[in-house]
């Protein structure tokens, strides 16, 4: 066998053999002996032997010599171990760091969802997030559109009763957020100015949005002539309604909390609404997206339940 440089051989070895054979040739340097070795890692001396042939074979160059008292690093032997040594040192230092790293919760999330969401239920809740975690920064867009939630590092939607496809399409499967009660609601200055006169419907432009299924009747209110108003966003449609333009299906939570809103004591066909979100697939398991998960559940567990 021929020696090769040691600082080459160093290098080399981490490329092209598994870091394991070379726990086998520490064993043995701190044991000076085979079965020193195997008994520190647990193993029978045979494995222990073909671990160092396997070493001392792809390295070109003996590692230890046998001696009265054992086992002896041979000169390169000894400059390859001392090499070894400072490498696991430097790795086992390196691990909690890395595990901190991912515990660490820093970067930038994502947020898309409809405005409705984001200024009623979850932005009232973001400086808890943001002063727990003082490293993470979000970028928040108010959005139902399907690319919008496509690209978003999160998104959540509305589901009813599981029936209706998600809002965005991602590898990973929707995950449940919690559930919102609907009730059908008009506004103050509407409720003091009627005369029974029947109150119009404020509709969405979704037709498939939750918002649109109303109390059972045998005309839908999406194609009756009570439908005076049709607004492309649940934040409009709540607006509209303040505005007393009409009556319209919301969050019950919202009814409860605005005093700009009356309820007519009118049912929705369906009383519930389900929030899922997605991730994109390389967060998953991150500290930024789990941060982020909890930050969306207490806030719609706090909007439904209130403390």
């Amino acid at each position: 066998m021929h020696c090769v440089d040691c600082n080459y051989a160093g290098i080399e070895m981490m490329r092209s053999i598994s870091w394991d054979n070379y726990r086998y040739v520490l064993a043995i340097y701190r044991n000076e002996s085979i079965s020193g070795a195997a008994r520190s890692l647990g193993v029978n001396e045979t494995t222990v032997s073909r671990r160092l042939a396997q070493t001392e074979q792809h390295l070109q160059t003996k590692l230890f010599i046998r001696r009265s008292r054992g086992l002896v690093a041979t000169d390169v032997g000894q400059r390859i171990l001392e090499r070894l040594i400072r490498v696991k040192a430097e790795l086992d230092q390196a691990a909690p760091e890395a595990s901190d790293s991912e515990r660490k919760v820093s970067g930038s999330v994502t947020v898309a969802c409809d405005a409705l969401l984001l200024n009623h239920i979850f932005v009232p809740r973001l400086p808890a997030l943001l002063l727990a975690h003082p490293e993470l920064n979000c970028e928040l867009v108010s959005s139902c559109d399907a690319d919008a939630l496509k690209d978003a590092d999160i998104a959540v939607s509305y589901r009813l009763n599981n029936r209706q496809a998600a809002c965005c399409d991602q590898p990973n499967h929707p995950q449940n957020l919690g559930q919102l009660q609907l009730g059908i609601f008009t506004g103050c200055v509407l409720e003091e100015q009627r005369n029974d006169e029947p109150i119009p419907w404020i509709t969405l432009a979704n037709r498939t949005s939750p918002f649109n299924h109303f109390i059972d009747t045998d005309e839908s209110p999406l194609s009756s002539p009570l439908m005076r108003i049709c607004a492309d966003s649940h934040d409009v449609l709540l607006s509209c309604v303040v505005a007393g333009l009409g009556k319209a299906c919301l969050p019950e939570a919202l009814g409860r909390r605005d005093v700009r809103l009356r309820p007519t004591g009118e049912k929705p066909r369906d009383e519930n609404v389900e929030l899922i979100w997605r991730s994109q697939p390389e967060l998953i398991n991150t500290a930024r997206l789990n941060a982020c998960v909890h930050w969306l559940t207490e806030s719609v567990q706090q909007f439904e339940f209130p403390a």
